[in-house]
């Protein structure tokens, strides 16, 4: 980690707990899943400000910001898990498994 959060974090905020929780949650399964949720919660929320439910993205956002936690990502094969980094970085098909990226 580079410059982590120093001391505890203080979320006081009910719609940011909501978020994380609602992110923490749903951890298996999809964005789509995710988003789905937000816009019926949007839908149902009882509150004045709809801008307190975030997208999956935002939310993300949002963990960052406490967390100093940035996810990496990696352009990877699906059906052979062959990863597009190193010699297999300019590849636009997987050699194993003929996947079109």
């Amino acid at each position: 980690l580079r410059n982590p959060h120093r001391g505890p974090i203080d979320i006081n905020n009910p719609g940011t707990c909501q978020n994380i929780a609602m992110y923490l949650s749903l951890q298996l399964a999809s964005q789509d899943t995710h988003n789905c949720i937000q816009r019926a919660t949007i839908h149902d929320y009882t509150h004045d400000n709809e801008d307190s439910i975030l997208s999956f993205y935002n939310v993300e956002k949002l963990i960052v910001q406490y967390t100093s936690v940035k996810s990496i990502e990696h352009d990877m094969c699906p059906d052979s898990c062959l990863a597009s980094t190193g010699p297999y970085a300019a590849l636009e098909i997987c050699p194993l498994s003929s996947w079109k990226s």
